[in-house]
């Protein structure tokens, strides 16, 4: 079985307010709106 595909990181760089928290990437939209992109974390042992 192959190595599994996962995103590493939510990054976007257009995303205006950027600030990253423990498992989530948040972005503050100038109209108020809020994208939150949350994570789990993999642990690979």
């Amino acid at each position: 079985m192959g190595a599994p595909r996962v995103l590493s990181d939510a990054f976007i760089p257009e995303g205006p307010n950027h600030y990253r928290g423990k498992v989530r990437e948040n972005y503050d939209l100038p109209d108020g709106r809020r994208i939150i992109i949350a994570t789990d974390r993999l642990r690979f042992s």
